[in-house]
């Protein structure tokens, strides 16, 4: 479009130049009390209708808006504002909604009686609403926003939102995450945060997951450079929690738990220590300040303390508890302090009354501190609870069994979408493996669970007799039908009673049936489930690449000369047409698991 027409437009909001319709606002009122009617002086609330109502129920809104102003029982519909002259070409090329409307049935009815207009009626929630659905109409016609705050621009994406006003979502996104430059910024979007577009709305998850990176990113910089929130508002640990969410979430997502690293010492205490702070499980809270000091190596003695203080250790589970945290050389728990906690923890009303006494003697044991005393942290909230991690094992993995001789066990390591071969949750790692003997007709799949990195010394998880339930879980394998289609070849739901090695794998040995039996009812096929050690060890012993090794068959061919070269160029082509052929053969077993390439399938949680 050209700059001249643009601006032409520009210049028609509101006016009465060639203007062959009106927008008319109102809102519905329920009469508390007194009479209804004109000069009615009852007290009036307003309609709760949400704006995802109100963005969904189309049907509602043009049934509506076609009536002429009237009460009906104890509502009455009051106008907002004055009448705004526009153009039917215009609002109609640049909004649904009003398209819609211009298309019903009833539009030859919605006439004003005086210039014999169309009418075009819009309903809000509150007469408040008015501001911002103005600026959304105004962008129709000039394509630029007119908010002076961040609370503005919220308030005209909503609005623009549910009026689906082509480009106006988009833009308001753009100034927003441009407006995100300071502290105090991130302050004014915390105070407004009501204001933010809901997870189920089309462009909301995508834009809340750039406007928190924006906070966060500030916070991390701002904190560092030791400013603090104004005095009167949000404190910094509301501030932190609301935008790094919960522990699993940023021990999942790399960028997160980067930025969560870079925060000053004094800005993590303020996370820890924050009542809004959720977690699937308190070890990850723990593990979360593990990665923390792993990146943090100058964090001095008395910063560490503190930090660890705000571990509740009182919710931790009896296997980090028990087992992992004695391990920690870094946590302020000796010996002495562990048994002493342990025997709290578990100590009746009567006896723990009694400790609290002798330890409030103590400088070294406060009864009062969040080892002892903090109640569980908020839980994960129903987006983040339910996770699906996408996983897959390339074909040329697993074509490189064919080099391994009879019998031979091969483990292959799943890897996930962002690249890890493991995934977060509880406090530990999980990953998947497939199990196979070359030779045989089926394969086992198995979740394994492993003690992070950051905890182990001296190979520790080794030596750890422990084990770990996986929660409410998931493991699926796909299977592939000619006509492209997905099914569920294989899966397996874990519960609380399903418990799995430290270090080992728990699911099924024959899981998979190769080549004529992949089409086995999975019924059939979940029948064999068994805890796989050896996988889980071979496993550890290749960490760095996937756990079947290369042959090295030929690879001294040409060292020595002879004078049986032809000879020796036959047996070698020999040799790798075999190989191919074995490969191939190998292949074609495997063949109704596989798709672009990869044998592939999902864990889930929640």
């Amino acid at each position: 479009m050209s700059i001249p027409l643009n601006e032409y437009l520009s210049t028609l909001y509101g006016s009465q130049e060639l203007s062959d319709c009106k927008i008319v606002f109102y809102c519905t009122e329920v009469a508390e009390t007194g009479t209804t009617g004109e000069g009615a002086t009852a007290e009036t609330s307003k309609q709760t209708t949400s704006k995802r109502q109100k963005a969904a129920s189309g049907n509602r809104t043009t049934a509506n808006q076609h009536q002429p102003e009237k009460e009906s029982g104890r509502t009455r519909k009051c106008t907002v504002g004055e009448p705004l002259h526009a153009h039917k070409l215009v609002i109609c090329g640049g909004c649904q909604f009003f398209r819609t409307l211009a298309q019903a049935d009833r539009w030859p009815q919605a006439c004003d009686q005086n210039d014999g207009k169309a009418v075009f009626r819009v309903s809000l929630n509150s007469p408040e609403e008015l501001p911002s659905a103005l600026s959304a109409l105004r962008f129709i016609y000039s394509g630029a926003l007119d908010a002076g705050s961040i609370s503005d621009l919220l308030c005209i994406r909503r609005t623009a939102s549910w009026l689906e006003v082509k480009g106006c979502v988009e833009a308001c996104d753009a100034q927003l995450l441009q407006r995100v430059t300071s502290l105090a910024d991130v302050v004014e979007v915390y105070s407004c945060r009501a204001l933010l577009p809901d997870l189920e709305e089309p462009e909301g998850p995508q834009f809340l997951v750039s406007l928190l990176d924006a906070c966060r990113q500030q916070l991390a910089l701002r904190t560092r450079n030791g400013e603090k929130p104004p005095p009167g508002g949000p404190k910094l640990g509301q501030l932190l929690a609301w935008s790094f969410r919960d522990a699993l979430s940023v021990l999942s997502d790399l960028e997160m738990r980067q930025q969560m690293e870079a925060l000053p010492a004094a800005a993590l205490e303020a996370l820890l220590g924050s009542q809004h702070f959720a977690t699937d499980d308190e070890a990850s809270v723990l593990l979360m300040l593990a990665r923390w000091l792993e990146v943090n190596t100058g964090t001095s003695e008395e910063a560490r303390r503190r930090l660890c203080k705000w571990v509740r250790l009182s919710q931790l589970s009896s296997t980090y508890l028990l087992q992992v945290l004695p391990l920690l050389r870094w946590f302020p728990l000796g010996s002495k302090e562990h048994r002493c906690f342990c025997d709290y923890t578990t100590a009746g009303d009567t006896k723990r009354e009694f400790l609290s006494f002798i330890m409030a003697a103590s400088s070294k044991f406060k009864s009062s501190w969040p080892w002892y005393a903090a109640p569980a942290r908020p839980p994960l909230p129903a987006s983040a609870s339910r996770r699906r991690y996408e996983w897959s094992i390339e074909q040329e993995k697993l074509a490189k069994i064919a080099k391994q001789p009879l019998g031979a066990k091969a483990s292959l390591r799943g890897s996930f979408c962002d690249g890890a071969s493991r995934v977060p949750a509880l406090g530990f790692e999980w990953g998947v493996y497939v199990d196979y003997k070359a030779g045989s007709d089926v394969a086992g799949v198995f979740l394994q669970c492993y003690l992070p990195r950051c905890l182990q010394t001296e190979g520790n998880e080794r030596c750890l007799p422990a084990v770990v339930s996986p929660g409410a879980a998931r493991l699926t394998v796909f299977k592939w039908g000619e006509d492209g289609g997905r099914k569920v070849a294989w899966s397996k739901a874990y519960g609380a009673g399903d418990l799995v090695q430290l270090g080992g794998g728990w699911g099924s040995g024959a899981a998979l049936r190769l080549a004529a039996g992949g089409d086995k009812e999975e019924e059939e096929e979940e029948e064999t489930e068994e805890v796989s050690d050896e996988g889980g060890e071979g496993e550890e012993s290749s960490e760095e690449g996937d756990e079947v090794e290369e042959s090295e068959e030929g690879s001294e061919e040409g060292s020595e000369e002879s004078s049986e070269e032809s000879s020796e160029e036959s047996s070698e082509e020999s040799s790798e047409e075999e190989r191919k052929k074995a490969r191939e053969s190998l292949l074609a077993l495997w063949s109704a698991y596989l798709k672009d390439g990869k044998l592939q399938g999902v864990l889930e949680w929640g």
